[in-house]
């Protein structure tokens, strides 16, 4: 993707779009196109979600001209103004800057290798030698500034922070010692003031050809470089991840691209980060996103290793953690685990490996008992979920729900009726008993009768509420499915109706009186705004694989649909799907800038449902009873 001078030609246009790079470990960037922070998060160089770097303070001398190829802003003044000599910004999916000053072209290229963050510098085209003055702004977090020391030839300054170490070299040149306060940097989005601190500038010339790389880290161990190779080595890595992927097209790529950096290393495994910058290891962004993070995009192994991650906390028969903490599991409801189930069974779509799933398959039919014997299940064969905490829309504001959902929920007997519709066709496959047979036929027998409101033409959210809420796509979009045709080309038709939007599916129609469609007000308004009303992109996956199901003579109608998406990925986030959206005009995003259920749902849904690529052993592993 290249952002050319005519996208990026004014500051408002530079900081309404953010990028984000890693190397799937703890550091990672995030930040605003012009490298203007305004948000919280927003950093060069963060570890473990703290920002220890802010960014570069850039100077350079051409000739006789002297200007500052960096951006900052003060109290309402945007200085310097750098940003009006970048001519563009690629993202292959790291970023380049191309910068024109006088007859000068100067390339900055950003790079995460591991741990370690690179800043590449080069001269492109010059008629004499270029002069760079490059200083690292720190943000100031106590009342003593952290100690400078251990400066050693003149291009290492080590600096201690609270918890980490800023660990800055350079390839050459020298580095000079001045200390300097910025203060009053302005963040937009809070209109907060806060002060930046700079223990010293690396200083460099460079002929026609020549760069410098600047290394920035928290570890004490600082390795030898070659920039251009390593450069190199992950542009050819990126390709290959893109050649896996069954359809060519500049948009999917791109998500793919940016969809890359949610997924990170833990040890020898892997796992899905919920998003940035909330990046909380949680069951339910995990599944919802995997399907198209890593199945649908060709990356199966990646897959494997993000499901044994989830395993290892398998706890007895109560299934999986909710979230992840620090290495420790939190459990609190079924959903987590029938997200997993679901994810298993798209895998075995993909696949179609049993075997891997063997060791994991007692332990889900433990589950099932589990939820039998605890009295989680109804006589009508359908899931009881009594805390209101136990579902995606279980917030919590003063001690009081947003939307209080209890009872029989209809994604939750959803999941249900597909993971036991799974299990029973994994023990065929492994030749042994089924003992659930009778579950799903109470499942079927009872759930029409329960959600489905005959007159109003849509299914109720749960068994004790009338709303109309999105959560009934995901009964119609599962792999298993037995909602006869008449009645979810019916439901889909009033979701579409009154819950459709242009960036995803509102969470309460705008004819209710607690709509609440767009994040304005004060924090606990904006925050009920999100179940009631705001429009999840996530949830338009599911609508769309629902739609092809069941309304198949309206396939070319999805194309339409994707359509602003392209416009939207380089807008916000760069190549990034937000977390979510107003459910009324200006459908302005918020929330996460990029968020993994987002991310994946729209890769996964524009393969399998808008470039109608299947999953190959797809009839192997799901079934229509419509």
């Amino acid at each position: 993707m290249f952002l050319w001078k005519p996208k990026i030609n004014s500051f408002e246009k530079g900081v309404s779009k953010e990028w984000i790079a890693r190397d799937g470990r703890d550091s990672f960037a995030a930040i605003t196109l012009f490298e203007v922070p305004t948000k919280d998060f927003h950093a060069l160089f963060c570890k473990n979600g703290e920002p220890l770097l802010v960014k570069f303070e850039e100077k350079i001398k051409v000739g006789r001209k002297e200007c500052f190829i960096s951006t900052n802003r003060y109290s309402g003044v945007v200085y310097p103004d750098g940003y009006r000599y970048i001519v563009g910004v690629e993202f292959n999916p790291f970023p380049t800057y191309i910068y024109s000053i006088n007859e000068a072209l100067v390339k900055k290229r950003v790079l995460f290798v591991g741990e370690n963050l690179l800043v590449n510098y080069s001269v492109v085209s010059c008629i004499e030698p270029v002069h760079f003055e490059i200083s690292p702004l720190l943000p100031k977090t106590s009342e003593d500034f952290p100690v400078q020391h251990n400066i050693e030839s003149g291009t290492i300054v080590d600096v201690s922070r609270d918890r980490f170490k800023v660990i800055i070299k350079a390839t050459s040149g020298e580095y000079k010692a001045r200390f300097k306060i910025y203060e009053n940097v302005e963040y937009m989005d809070s209109g907060e003031k806060r002060v930046f601190w700079s223990p010293g500038t690396f200083v460099f010339s460079l002929k026609n050809g020549e760069s410098v790389t600047l290394e920035v880290s928290s570890q004490a161990k600082l390795t030898d470089l070659d920039f251009d190779k390593l450069w190199g080595m992950k542009k050819r890595l990126y390709k290959s991840l893109l050649e896996r992927v069954p359809c060519k097209d500049a948009f999917l790529s791109a998500l793919l691209n940016t969809g890359s950096f949610l997924v990170v290393d833990r040890s020898d495994l892997k796992t899905i980060v919920s998003g940035y910058p909330s990046l909380r290891e949680d069951a339910m962004s995990t599944f919802v996103s995997l399907p198209g993070l890593l199945l649908a995009g060709g990356r199966l192994n990646d897959a494997k290793l993000c499901f044994l991650r989830w395993f290892d906390y398998f706890k007895d028969e109560r299934g999986i953690p909710f979230e992840i903490m620090e290495e420790r599991g939190i459990y609190k409801g079924v959903d987590s685990t029938l997200w997993l189930i679901f994810s298993l069974g798209k895998f075995l779509a993909y696949t179609n490996d049993v075997d891997f799933v063997r060791p994991i398959y007692p332990k889900l039919i433990d589950f099932v008992g589990y939820l039998l014997e605890s009295k989680r299940v109804d006589n009508d064969g359908l899931l009881i979920e009594e805390d209101p905490s136990y579902n995606w829309m279980g917030i919590k504001v003063n001690e009081e729900f947003i939307v209080e959902r209890k009872g029989k929920l209809i994604e939750i007997n959803a999941l249900w009726y597909n993971a036991l519709c799974l299990l029973r066709r994994i023990a065929d496959v492994f030749n042994i008993k089924y003992d659930y047979e009778f579950l799903l036929d109470k499942v079927r027998e009872n759930f029409i009768r329960t959600f489905w409101l005959a007159e109003e033409e849509y299914f109720k959210d749960s068994d004790e509420a009338k709303e109309l809420r999105p959560n009934q796509v995901i009964a119609l979009s599962l792999p298993f499915v037995f909602v006869p045709k008449e009645v979810g080309r019916k439901a889909l038709n009033s979701v579409w109706r009154h819950l459709y939007t242009t960036y995803g599916l509102r969470t309460l129609a705008p004819l209710d009186k607690k709509y609440k469609g767009r994040e304005e007000g004060d924090e606990i308004q904006r925050i009920k705004a999100r179940f009631r009303g705001m429009a999840w992109p996530w949830l338009l996956g599911h609508f769309f694989t629902a739609l092809r199901r069941y309304f198949p003579e309206k396939k070319h109608v999805l194309e339409t649909m994707w359509m602003p998406y392209t416009a939207h990925i380089e807008e916000g986030c760069i190549g990034g799907i937000a977390e979510v959206f107003d459910g009324s005009m200006p459908y302005e995003a918020h929330g996460d800038i990029l968020y993994a259920p987002s991310q994946g749902e729209v890769i996964r849904s524009f393969i399998e449902d808008v470039r109608e690529v299947r999953p190959p052993y797809e009839d192997l592993w799901s079934e229509e009873l419509i």
